[in-house]
């Protein structure tokens, strides 16, 4: 039988890859791939997740053993079925068009961007990488001191000081 550390870590990178290749999650950890695709998942199935990765991060970094092995593993496996039941996010391909009247005979995009390509609009519960829920509340102050120094500039020029 495997240890508890070895365990977790083979099915934590497991769940990572896959939803990497097939749902094009991003992320350091298991933690923050989840998050990256939290509106295509199922709830229950990303509170799963979020507890494979809780149980992971203790076992590795807390000296913490696994209850039952069996049940970790049941939940991965589970969850694994799950991640490979949802459609492939789509990706950019490029195939030949197969028109002989095409002057430049050179392959065509044919599908949309995945998420990843995409213009970087994400919902407001969606972080980009390395972002912290923090980090935007800090920026908050950005707009207002920017039109506060835009009006002061607009003050200045109009009363002849600049």
């Amino acid at each position: 039988m495997a240890s508890d550390i070895e365990l977790v870590i083979q099915h934590s990178k497991q769940l990572e890859q896959t939803l990497e290749s097939r749902l094009d999650a991003t992320g350091k950890g298991l933690h923050e791939k989840a998050t990256s695709i939290a509106t295509q998942l199922d709830q229950a199935l990303l509170r799963q997740l979020r507890w494979i990765a809780t149980m992971r991060n203790k076992v590795v970094h807390e000296n913490f053993s696994l209850p039952s092995q069996a049940d970790f593993e049941r939940s991965c496996q589970q969850a694994l079925q799950q991640l490979q039941q949802i459609a492939p996010s789509p990706t950019l391909s490029l195939q030949s068009t197969g028109n002989q009247s095409s002057r430049s005979g050179r392959p065509t995009a044919t599908a949309r961007t995945s998420p990843r390509q995409q213009s970087g609009r994400r919902s407001s519960n969606q972080h980009h990488r390395g972002q912290s829920k923090s980090g935007q509340r800090q920026a908050s102050w950005l707009w207002p001191a920017l039109i506060v120094l835009a009006l002061l500039g607009f003050y200045l020029m109009s009363s002849g000081r600049i």
